[in-house]
């Protein structure tokens, strides 16, 4: 290749360490890059860490913040080329602590970019940007050979069709119902079209089901997006009304040009013999528990039923606050966390490492007091719960009620998210894109 551009700048990208079991280590990776430097073949060096199929994560949210640029600092002590630290750097605070730390030349970062196009305009404007949340979404895609996109940024590939959607001038109005992620979203996407629009949420803050998400450990960023989002939804002037329930009353009153029902989804509490008598709690509540309340869960046994994401991530949440506590989780399937495809992985590493019990192709009965009587292989069994914890799922909120009354008034409407099908955020933000891509005003 050297030869082929002569003097044209010609950057390599390496792994620090392959991390595999017989692979290449970080000695192996700098005596190549010197003598890629040594012969002058190369003129920048770019760094990450490990390799797809490694068993120690890259670059999700188990990756803290610029965890592999010690990488690249070791790469930069021995060569003179400029070097770039990559893996994990998706913010300003990140990407500046590396560089006064000396590890590297230049930060390098991919991800951002697809959660938002304007990153670094924005972060040179010290304007609010839409983070990645490491979700590796778009990496899993890819792997699959399937298109790219981003979970959290419906737009990423879709920009020549956002191009085509000039902003309308016009006072109709869409009524947005419902303040978690597609309502939201879905209000940014009606006020950017040009609607005056106005989002009614029943809670006293906006987030939704995220509020919750954000709950377990490494997690957290999540609430970043929900910040963004609701600083975006005022900088377009929509109208939020928080604390309070859009009824048949509310809408027949206001009768906008269009209705979004967001309304989201509620807990599966599942019908079976004896639950009515049984003391349990729902996932969702144990993840809003202070200190105090989690306490006399550090004594007996916990036992958490369903191992999808839920119920995982609650299991994640007792063993930080809890490490001394006793948990089995009870999945139907025959897989946990089915729906994380590779996500699940390191999850499923770190419950095992902390002792938590899984036990797939597992159904429950019902339950007898203290006792969740269960069949496996068509075999009966039992297990015992001193502290039982319902993580059964979702279903959607029914909008039946204002749904009939919006088609006898014939007034057009639409239902998005979880108040459709449940599903990740990724698939409720994407159902919002769509709408409003096919969304013209009349």
């Amino acid at each position: 290749m050297r030869e082929s551009v002569g003097d044209y700048p010609v950057l390599i990208k390496v792994s620090g360490a392959q991390m595999l079991d017989g692979g290449y280590e970080l000695t192996d990776t700098i005596v190549f890059c010197r003598k890629a430097e040594k012969e002058g073949l190369i003129d920048a060096i770019t760094v990450t860490g490990g390799w797809h199929e490694s068993p120690v994560e890259q670059i999700s949210f188990y990756v803290s913040k610029g965890a592999y640029a010690p990488l690249a600092g070791a790469v930069k002590k021995y060569t003179s080329v400029p070097v770039i630290a990559c893996n994990r750097i998706q913010d300003a605070e990140t990407a500046e602590r590396i560089l006064e730390e000396g590890m590297c030349d230049f930060v390098g970062s991919a991800r951002a970019f697809l959660a938002d196009a304007h990153y670094v305009e924005k972060l040179q404007k010290q304007e609010m940007f839409n983070p990645c949340q490491a979700c590796n979404h778009c990496i899993m895609d890819v792997l699959k050979g399937k298109e790219l996109h981003c979970a959290f940024c419906p737009e990423a590939g879709n920009e020549y069709m956002e191009n085509q959607r000039r902003k309308i001038a016009t006072r109709k109005e869409v009524l947005v119902i419902g303040g978690g992620p597609a309502g939201m979203y879905a209000a940014k996407k009606s006020a950017e079209r040009g609607f005056l629009t106005t989002l009614v949420c029943k809670e006293d803050q906006l987030g939704g089901q995220l509020n919750l998400a954000k709950l377990p450990p490494r997690k957290e960023e999540i609430g970043t997006f929900v910040s963004y989002l609701e600083h975006t939804l005022k900088a377009l002037g929509v109208n939020i009304i928080l604390g309070k329930e859009a009824d048949v009353d509310f809408v027949m009153e206001k009768k906008p040009y269009f209705t979004v029902l967001a309304t989201g989804s509620e807990p599966v509490i599942p019908q079976l013999e004896g639950l009515d008598t049984a003391t349990y709690e729902l996932a969702q509540d144990v993840l809003q528990m202070d200190a105090d309340a989690l306490k006399p869960y550090g004594e007996g046994q916990i036992v958490i039923v369903g191992g999808s994401s839920l119920g995982l991530e609650v299991a994640e949440f007792l063993v930080e606050k809890l490490p001394e506590a006793k948990i089995k989780i009870l999945e139907a399937n025959s897989r946990m966390g089915a729906e994380l495809g590779a996500m699940a992985r390191p999850m499923l590493n770190g419950l095992k490492q902390a002792g938590v019990q899984t036990m797939c192709d597992t159904k429950m009965t019902s339950f007898e007091g203290k006792k969740v009587m269960i069949s496996i292989g068509g075999q009966p069994f039992f297990v015992t719960a001193d502290h039982l914890i319902l993580a059964c799922g979702s279903e959607p909120v029914s909008t039946n009620e204002i749904a009939m009354a919006l088609m006898d008034e014939r007034l057009s409407y639409a239902v998005v998210g979880d108040a459709d099908h449940v599903a990740d955020v990724d698939e409720g933000l994407k159902s919002v894109f769509e709408l409003f891509s096919r969304f013209y005003l009349a």
